[in-house]
């Protein structure tokens, strides 16, 4: 994930398929900020926070969805949020784009002098500290201060080499090959890209198809867009080109 992109995200409930959409320009820092502050059960989002708590870590996933410049971005905001606002789904959203005044601003320097001198003298209680490092180590691993033993490693290593991996020498026959492509999968069905803002449609074989010509490294959500379970997937809109 490039750190120089500018757009729109989403971080996605996969068991719900309930979204939360926002903007950054800096995707890597923006999700970082979001499953750190999730882990610590301190995000600013509660009905986000409530279902993480629920449902765990494993079922979230952080999505880029549209790249655009930084002065479009409050507006592709504005309809990717409509969109998922309207899908099975729904949004984890509180409040639309235009509920946030400063964004895009800076304050001033006469505001960022007095935000300075209100901070100055100020400390952070003792007990408090204590609570912040408490909550910021998460649980600790039983491994930790602990090694594996000569005998344990010889024999992981054993488990995972030669005749015991049960793909040693095991090439995938054409056939093989052809069904994980989806070639001659009976399931595989040709799918559609629209360009939200042209209109321009393009035909892919399949959606394993569409993910290796846009050099993507997942085809799931494109597969859900044709579901009607999501409105947009990598910034596009997708359909089965068999359903009209």
């Amino acid at each position: 994930m490039s750190a120089d992109l500018v757009g729109i995200y989403i971080v996605r409930n996969m068991n719900t398929f309930r979204v939360y959409v926002g903007q950054t320009a800096n995707f890597k820092t923006r999700k970082q900020n979001h499953f750190n502050t999730l882990r610590n059960r301190k995000h600013y989002n509660k009905q986000l926070q409530r279902s993480f708590d629920k449902h765990g870590e494993g079922a979230f996933e952080f999505q880029v969805v549209f790249a655009c410049s930084k002065e479009t971005l409050t507006e592709h905001e504005d309809w990717i949020l409509e969109s998922y606002r309207n899908s099975p789904g729904g949004v984890y959203n509180q409040k639309g784009p235009a509920d946030a005044p400063m964004r895009g601003h800076s304050p001033s320097q006469e505001t960022r002098e007095k935000q300075r001198k209100a901070q100055l003298g100020r400390t952070v209680p003792e007990h408090v500290r204590a609570k912040m490092s408490a909550s910021s180590k998460g649980q600790q691993s039983h491994m930790k201060g602990k090694k594996h033993s000569v005998e344990t490693i010889a024999k992981m290593k054993a488990s995972q080499s030669g005749a015991n991996n049960r793909n040693f020498e095991k090439p995938w026959t054409k056939d093989q090959w052809e069904a994980q492509s989806g070639a001659k999968n009976k399931r595989s069905k040709p799918v559609e890209r629209v360009d939200p803002s042209t209109g321009e449609c393009v035909e892919f074989a399949n959606a394993r198809d569409a993910k290796r010509s846009m050099n993507l490294s997942t085809h799931a959500s494109i597969s859900r867009a044709c579901r009607g379970l999501q409105n947009i997937a990598h910034g596009f809109m997708w359909k089965y080109a068999d359903l009209q």
